[in-house]
C-alpha cells in the first residue's frame, strides 16, 4: 500500500505505537519537547510492505452475504531536493500489487508480477494501473501532500487496462478516470500512509488531537487524538484512536467506488507506530478499523440499499536506507 488500501474506504491518516519494543529513553532528549515532523534528506529511500486484511458483510433485500478480501503492496519512497521550507520532493512507486477477494459467487486473484495476469475487478484495474508507474509529488513536514507529476501515465495505464480500442474511446476512458479518480484523491490515499505529524513540540506523554480526510476509492474523516508513547533509541513511538466517518461523494467519484454508488459509514479506529526518530518515516504501522452504514449498490434494475459493516485491519514495514549515514 502505498501503501495497501480499503476498497470503500482507507484506514489511515496513520500513526501508532509498536509493542513490544523495550529500551530505555535518552535522556534530556527524550524530555525536551520537539515537534514530530517528517524530516527526510535528499537520497533516503523508504521501502515498505503492507498488507490489508478486510472483511466485507452486506445485508441486501434481507440477504447477507461476506467478501474476504486481502491486499497486499510494495512500495518505494525516494526522496529528493528539500525547499528552504522543509517540503520535499518524492518520488512514489508501487513495485508490487497482489489482490485475493472472495465471495459467495466470485473469486479473484491478482499479481502485478504476472505477465499473464489481467484484473477484473474495479479495485484490481484501479491498482493494477498503479504499479510501477512513478508519481512524483512535494510533501510538506506536517504529511500534506502535492502530486507534480505522473497522473497521465496512471491514466493511460488505466484506458489500455479497459480494452478501449480506438482513440475515442481511449478518450472517453481516461476523461471518465480523471474524474472518478482525481489528483487530489491520489493525494489523499498516500498522506494515509503518513503518521499524523504535530508542528507543536511534543515530549513522551503529550497528546494532540486530529481531524484529517484521507482516501481510498472513498474518501473519510478521521477525528481523534494521538499520543507520543516513548522515544526509545533511533524510534519514536506513537498511537491514537478516534472516530471515522465516509464523506459523501458525488455519483461521478462515487462510480469507482466498486459496487457502490455511495456509502453512509461510521465507526472507531485504532492506529499505532513506531517512527524513524530523523526521518519522521513510520518504520512499523498497525491500523484496525471498523465501520457500518448502509450503502447504495449498483444494479441493472435499479439502485440497492445495503446494511454494510466493514472490519478491517493493516500492517506495514518499512525499511530506511540513506546515502549519508547507516540506518539502524
Amino acid at each position: 500500500m502505498s501503501r495497501t488500501r480499503w476498497l470503500l474506504v482507507l484506514a489511515a491518516v496513520c500513526a501508532v505505537v509498536l509493542t513490544g519494543c523495550s529500551g530505555a529513553e535518552e535522556g534530556a532528549d527524550a524530555a525536551t519537547p520537539q515537534p514530530l515532523l517528517l524530516t527526510p534528506s535528499d537520497g533516503d529511500v523508504f521501502t515498505t510492505e503492507s498488507t490489508l486484511d478486510q472483511t466485507i458483510e452486506m445485508t441486501i433485500m434481507g440477504q447477507t452475504v461476506e467478501i474476504m478480501q486481502t491486499i497486499q503492496e510494495n512500495t518505494e519512497w525516494r526522496v529528493g531536493t528539500e525547499s528552504s521550507d522543509g517540503t520535499v520532493d518524492v518520488q512514489v512507486t508501487t513495485t508490487r500489487f497482489q489482490l485475493t477477494q472472495e465471495g459467495p459467487d466470485s473469486f479473484e486473484q491478482y499479481d502485478s508480477d504476472d505477465p499473464d495476469a489481467v484484473p477484473q475487478s474495479d479495485l484490481a484495474v484501479r491498482m493494477a494501473a498503479l504499479a510501477n508507474v512513478p508519481v512524483r509529488m512535494r510533501i510538506t513536514p506536517t504529511g500534506e501532500i502535492t502530486i507534480t507529476g505522473g497522473m497521465d501515465a496512471l491514466y493511460n495505464n488505466m484506458a489500455d487496462l479497459s480494452g478501449a480500442q480506438s482513440r475515442t474511446e481511449r478518450d472517453s476512458i481516461r476523461a471518465y478516470f480523471r474524474n472518478a479518480f482525481p489528483t487530489e484523491e491520489l493525494a489523499q490515499e498516500y498522506e494515509s500512509d503518513l503518521p499524523a505529524y504535530t508542528s507543536e513540540p511534543v515530549a513522551p506523554g503529550s497528546t494532540w488531537t486530529v481531524h484529517a480526510t484521507t482516501s481510498f476509492l472513498a474518501p473519510i474523516r478521521f477525528d481523534g487524538s494521538m499520543r507520543l508513547d516513548s522515544l526509545t533509541g533511533h524510534r519514536a513511538f506513537i498511537s491514537g484512536r478516534g472516530d471515522v466517518q465516509s464523506v459523501p461523494v458525488d455519483s461521478v467519484s462515487g462510480s469507482i467506488n466498486g459496487p457502490f454508488q455511495d456509502v453512509d459509514l461510521s465507526g472507531t479506529r485504532t492506529v499505532s507506530s513506531a517512527l524513524h526518530r530523523r526521518t519522521g518515516f513510520p518504520i512499523r504501522r498497525t491500523v484496525e478499523q471498523r465501520v457500518s452504514g448502509d450503502g447504495v449498490i449498483r444494479s441493472g434494475g435499479g439502485d440497492l440499499k445495503a446494511q454494510v459493516t466493514l472490519t478491517s485491519t493493516i500492517s506495514q514495514t518499512a525499511n530506511v536506507q540513506s546515502p549519508s549515514e547507516a540506518i539502524p
